[in-house]
């Protein structure tokens, strides 16, 4: 229910011409509740709808990358498909000057490498 009333107040927010960093919100929000309903591929394209609508705050990017890579390994992607998305949350979060950040990023790569690529972590 929470997922179709996000769905229908994006869907009348881009009728509006809302701006880009309101409809941003509403992605986020969606992406959410789609990964509590363990529907991660759809809150992955949620969130690169946020990533494209709210562009330039590199704080904001990493954070969103952050939640692609993990979105995309609770979704059993390869590790292919994860480590670029924590390489764009990092750059971001260094970007950023955001230490405590970078920190979590890595420990969660870190966790990916070792089950998924013990050799490399």
């Amino acid at each position: 229910k929470a997922a179709e009333a996000y769905q229908k107040q994006l869907h009348l927010a881009e009728l509006l011409g809302r701006p880009g960093p309101e409809l941003a919100v509403i992605h986020v929000s969606l992406a959410t509740t789609l990964g509590d309903m363990k529907d991660h591929h759809r809150a992955v394209s949620h969130y690169e709808q946020e990533l494209r609508l709210r562009g330039g705050d590199a704080l904001e990017e990493a954070q969103t990358w952050l939640n692609i890579a993990l979105s995309r390994e609770e979704a059993g992607d390869a590790y292919e498909q994860l480590a670029p998305c924590f390489q764009k949350a990092l750059s971001c979060a260094q970007q950023a000057q955001r230490p405590q950040l970078q920190r979590q990023i890595l420990q969660h790569l870190h966790a990916v490498q070792l089950r998924l690529r013990p050799q490399e972590a």
